[in-house]
């Protein structure tokens, strides 16, 4: 097999003779033969096969991706493997939301953490402060009220990994 044997694969899958290709290019059908046997490489051949989807370093046998449709914005890899350009494009832009939406949201969480923590802070200041009145016999044990709300303290006993 020489190194531009998928020049005639090409011309193959567009169903047209050497002659027939040969006209369209603009060469004689011995200039489109001697490419295909790798005698030597006509541009114009190359140029208008490029111009029919096929990858240049497919035709020159360089890679295996082998042409992209434009009109059908296919990335075609092979007879059995295509990738939709648009699609993934889409699904790419989906992506970028999602991940913005949950940066939004992961923030949200982060602030209501740190609010969340600023609280907790106080309240084991005030209990820290409680004892030591305790301890020192000016108050009672139940003589203050916690400011955690319901929600605050079942939050705390959950970050604390406590069970009620």
């Amino acid at each position: 097999m020489n190194q531009y044997f998928n020049f005639s694969l090409a011309r193959k899958e567009l169903n047209l003779t050497q002659e027939e290709m040969a006209e369209e290019v603009g060469v004689t059908r011995v200039t489109i033969g001697n490419t295909e046997r790798g005698k030597n490489l006509s541009y114009q051949y190359l140029s208008h096969l490029e111009n029919k989807g096929y990858s240049k370093e497919w035709l020159l046998g360089e890679s295996d991706v082998k042409h992209i449709a434009k009109n059908e914005k296919l990335f075609i890899i092979d007879e059995k493997e295509s990738i939709n350009v648009e699609e993934l494009i889409q699904q790419n832009i989906e992506l970028k939301k999602e991940n913005i939406e949950f940066k939004k949201e992961n923030k949200s969480l982060r602030q209501e953490l740190s609010d969340f923590k600023d609280k907790f802070i106080a309240f084991q200041m005030e209990v820290f402060q409680m004892r030591k009145e305790m301890q020192m016999g000016k108050r009672k044990a139940s003589s203050k009220k916690t400011t955690l709300s319901k929600n605050e303290e079942n939050k705390l006993m959950y970050l604390l990994n406590f069970e009620r």
